[in-house]
């Protein structure tokens, strides 16, 4: 695929495909909280993924808009109720 952030400058952003978040010294020592409803909001975008199928993991592409930076990273979800990116961050 090609880079996400020419695609992204190519096309219409959909705000509810958008998670923004302001990095704390806690996300930086380890896995990043995302807020719920912005993440929940992405998710009934992609494609019927439910948060007990992110118990295990779903590999995702996330594209930082500040920095231009591209990233895979595992979004989990945690007894259905707080989502995280793990593995990659």
């Amino acid at each position: 695929m090609a880079n996400i952030g020419s695609f992204l400058f190519s096309h219409p952003l959909d705000p509810a495909l958008i998670i923004s978040k302001q990095l704390t010294k806690s996300d930086l020592q380890g896995n990043v909280k995302l807020p719920k409803q912005q993440t929940e909001s992405v998710l009934m975008r992609m494609g019927g993924v439910t948060a007990y199928e992110l118990q295990n993991g779903k590999e995702v592409v996330v594209f930082d808009l500040v920095e231009g930076d591209e990233y895979t990273v595992t979004l989990r979800c945690l007894n259905n109720t707080a989502y995280y990116f793990g593995d990659g961050w």
